[in-house]
């Protein structure tokens, strides 16, 4: 307390250099903003800036048009599909001479199947009735006293005479009459005229619709007969019979004429009006269809040609086909111009909504990150600072608390100054609690401890919070007690380790063997079935080698533990998988499992330890046995090598740190060392036969038992077992763990992981994106050596430079903003964290931004080579 009252902080109050706390909540905002922004699924397509970088990258050789496309964002994963299947089938020569095919007189520009359907048969159709049309034309215009037909006005004139005159009209002399009406008729006195009544009589019966006597509409009716007769009559028709005829025949041509309209509607597309109009009525049209009928044989060549062009009018960008036909286009990658076209337009308008790529500077971006981390790593420190100051203005005046023997400070003052008759620590602490929750804020105690020294009927939900680590370890009933005396509870542990067991104790006394462990429900088995929120942990840092936990990443955590590569280079060799050395098999064939142990393993093993501490001392080592038997039979044999040379001994007690431990299955949770020897024991018997029964391992839990013995090392694990996994029949054994040990063996053996079904794809693809395959193939150009995808979980360094003069090393390693990059969740997490976790590791780390490779290029390829 008195250590507490008299620190001098750096800070006197909480709002001190809060500005750090700001700047550093503006950072980190805009380097999240900048990876959000990214990697933001746009429009309908659902493409993302970081993904069309990289297809520009992939098309940076390839020209673009300047064609209009609709809304690029819009157009889905589906339609650029069909769109580039159906550009992939255009015949580049076909496109290139698109004015000198037959059918590019027309105006058809669509592969519409109505359009595929009609024009032939529309063709062939109006084509007949045309010829048809034609020869009842010339039959008509035979006759000498009518006004020949040389297209629609003629038709006109004919049809509207018969609308308004039935076929009677053209027997009579209607300019004859006219000049009567108008000259000889104009006395009232008409009406007695019998040429007058005859005439009229004769004029009202030409006529259809209503008809009336008197002189006003007579007159009328004979003024319109002269002047459409005019129009269609060279002379009247000698008799009804024959009007009849002609009235018939034109009918037949007027009733053809609308056919033939119907049919130049339809087929408006054919440009009629851009051929030879000839000399008679019908022969502009007879000679287009005549053109179209002889190349209808290339029709459907041509619907071909446009397939792609109906793709991109759906887009409305249609406007790409046209501006390439008839351009020359040799050599010309058609689909790779329609890619390069669309997501240069696609960029350009997501840089106007979504992000400037144009504005970004990798220079300033990265002073943002360095700034970043300062800041984060001081604020930190300012929160110890801050914390211990809350602490200490929290604290009771001491002198006045003092005085006063009843008060909490005054019974603590008492009893430290007590010789004898102290009480308990159990009744100080209940009647200090505030006091001493003040002094120490946090308490560290076994649940044995919590319920020794720490009466609920004082402590009952006293404390903000409890949180138990190893939780698979702990029993439910031991955990009580803990958890009645705190508001909130975290329970941290993994499932896929040790349970709670009674092994070598109770049962052990009880008469069984090593083969029965009786395994309990863990605190950690029932939090997970009471709906408490469940966060993953996903970090693996231990392991200073990938290989060391990859095995149980796959067969234990399905891949998710997020691991970092070492610094070396596994290099794979005569095609299989890279052997990790970190991960090794010992064959001891020599050994033979008798009475619970193997005396020839037990040997090797200690053999092993001791070339271990004369050849490296400074690294610490642990030895993990399956079974007590062959844990104390280890430790003898090592102890036999003490008896004949002394000096090993005290070679081996030299490590203080991390002295040298021997234990088994049950007893190592919690323990790490640089390196792990395993020793699996069980094997052949005397007479060589291998029986299946591995103790614990076989048993219900075993798995967790594994997952904790291999899992102990930072750098290395050396397995030494008298059997070769390839000995063992599987089909012989049920037991789940058992498999998985075997598996594990095997790995251990070869360095070889066995696939997973449904793995992520991504994770066996040489590279994460067309931005990295273009900076690999750049980079080898340049006569480096590159790696892609280095490691072996979800997390890869996207490329790594072999370092020319230690060529097991990597001399840099290029991190992207792809897929990798954006996994971390937080700025904390992708730029600081990783960082420092992979230099830990060895790593000497460059970030390549993907604005600036689009941009760029040169540039970064010349700082790369820099920092070479």
């Amino acid at each position: 307390t008195a250590v507490m009252r008299n620190a001098r902080f750096s800070i006197e109050n909480d709002q001190v250099n809060l500005h750090e706390y700001e700047d550093l909540a503006t950072i980190r905002s805009r380097l999240n903003d900048y990876v959000a922004r990214m990697h933001l699924p746009v429009g309908k397509g659902g493409l993302t800036i970081y993904q069309v970088i990289g297809e520009l990258t992939r098309l940076r050789g390839v020209q673009a048009i300047d064609a209009a496309i609709g809304t690029p964002q819009d157009l889905t994963s589906a339609d650029r599909g069909r769109i580039e299947d159906a550009i992939a089938q255009i015949d580049v020569a076909r496109l290139a001479s698109y004015y000198q095919h037959p059918w590019a007189r027309s105006a058809i520009q669509s592969n519409d199947g109505v359009i595929f359907d009609t024009v032939p048969a529309g063709i062939k159709a109006m084509k007949a009735t045309v010829e048809a049309q034609k020869q009842r034309v010339d039959a008509f215009n035979n006759r000498r006293y009518l006004v020949p037909i040389k297209g629609l006005e003629e038709i006109n004139a004919y049809k509207a005479f018969f609308e308004v005159f039935n076929s009677q009209a053209l027997c009579i002399d209607g300019a004859a009459i006219r000049s009567n009406f108008r000259y000889k008729y104009t006395s009232p006195a008409r009406v007695l005229s019998r040429s007058y009544r005859r005439e009229r009589k004769l004029v009202l019966g030409a006529l259809r619709g209503a008809k009336y006597s008197d002189f006003e509409h007579v007159s009328s009716v004979v003024e319109d007969l002269a002047f459409q007769q005019k129009k269609i009559l060279l002379e009247p028709v000698a008799s009804q019979s024959e009007a009849r005829e002609v009235k018939a025949q034109f009918d037949e041509i007027d009733a053809a004429q609308q056919t033939i309209t119907e049919h130049e509607a339809k087929l408006a597309a054919l440009n009629f009006t851009t051929f030879d109009p000839g000399n008679g009525a019908w022969d502009q049209l007879a000679n287009a269809l005549a053109y179209y009928d002889g190349i209808l044989d290339q029709f459907e060549d041509w619907l071909e040609l446009h397939v792609a062009r109906d793709q991109l009018r759906a887009a409305h960008a249609e406007d790409f086909f046209d501006k390439l036909r008839g351009k020359p286009l040799a050599g010309i990658d058609l689909v790779g111009t329609w890619q390069k076209t669309f997501y240069q337009q696609w960029l350009s308008r997501a840089s106007a909504t979504v992000f400037n790529i144009k504005n970004f500077k990798s220079s300033y971006h990265e002073v943002l990150i360095q700034k970043f981390i300062d800041n984060d790593r001081r604020c930190i420190d300012l929160n110890a600072i801050r914390l211990a100051k809350r602490i200490r203005d929290e604290l009771p005046a001491l002198d006045v608390a003092a005085s006063m023997r009843s008060s909490e400070m005054g019974i603590l003052e008492q009893e430290s100054r007590k010789k004898r008759n102290v009480k308990p620590i159990r009744q100080i602490l209940s009647a200090t609690k505030n006091l001493t929750a003040a002094l120490a804020p946090c308490f560290m105690m076994s649940p044995l401890s919590v319920a020794a020294y720490l009466p609920i009927e004082a402590f009952d939900q006293f404390f903000d919070v409890v949180i138990f680590d190893e939780a698979s370890q702990v029993c439910p009933e031991d955990a009580v007690g803990a958890i009645l005396r705190a508001k909130q509870l975290i329970v941290a542990g993994d499932e896929k380790q040790m349970p709670p067991t009674r092994f070598f104790q109770a049962d052990m006394e009880a008469g069984n063997g090593e083969d029965d462990v009786p395994v309990f429900d863990s605190l950690l088995d029932e939090a997970a079935t009471i709906g408490l929120t469940n966060v993953m942990l996903k970090w693996h840092y231990r392991s200073r080698k990938e290989g060391l936990i990859a095995f149980s990443n796959q067969h234990f955590y399905d891949n998710n533990l997020v691991t970092f590569p070492d610094n070396g280079r596994h290099k794979a060799e005569q095609g299989r998988a890279a052997r990790d050395a970190a991960v090794q098999f010992i064959h001891v064939p020599e050994g033979r499992f008798v009475n619970q142990r193997n005396t020839a393993e037990a040997r090797a093993v200690a053999r092993a330890v001791i070339e271990h501490f004369k050849s490296t001392p400074d690294k610490s080592l642990g030895v993990v046995a399956m079974g007590i038997s062959q844990e104390e039979a280890i430790a003898n044999e090592i102890e036999k090598f003490f008896k004949a040379d002394p000096a090993l001994e005290q070679l081996v007690k030299a490590q203080k740190q991390e002295p040298l431990f021997i234990k088994n299955l049950e007893s190592v949770q919690g323990d790490e060392r640089d390196v792990i020897y395993l020793s699996i024991g069980y094997g052949k018997n005397q007479a060589g036969v291998l029986h299946l029964n591995f103790g614990p391992v076989n048993k219900a839990g075993g798995e967790r038992r594994l997952n904790v013995a291999i899992t102990r090392a930072r750098h290395l694990v050396k397995t030494f077992c008298s059997f070769l996994p390839v000995e063992v029949d599987l089909k012989r054994s049920g037991s789940p763990s058992f498999h998985k040990l075997i598996h594990y063996l095997e790995f251990a053996r070869t360095g070889e992981l066995p696939k997973v079904p449904g793995a992520d794809a991504a994770l066996l693809r040489p590279f994460g994106s067309p931005i990295e395959e273009a900076l690999h193939s750049a980079l080898v150009a340049k006569g480096l050596v590159v790696d892609t995808q280095v490691g072996c979980s979800g997390y890869r360094i996207d490329l790594a430079i072999v370092n020319p003069d230690q060529p097991s090393t990597y001399i840099l390693g290029i991190v992207c903003d792809g897929r990798s990059y954006r996994a971390g969740e937080t700025a904390r997490d992708r730029d600081r964290l990783r960082h420092q976790v992979l230099e830990g590791l060895g790593w000497n780390l460059m970030h390549v931004w993907s604005p600036d490779w689009l941009n760029r290029p040169d540039e970064v390829l010349a700082r790369i080579e820099k920092r070479v």
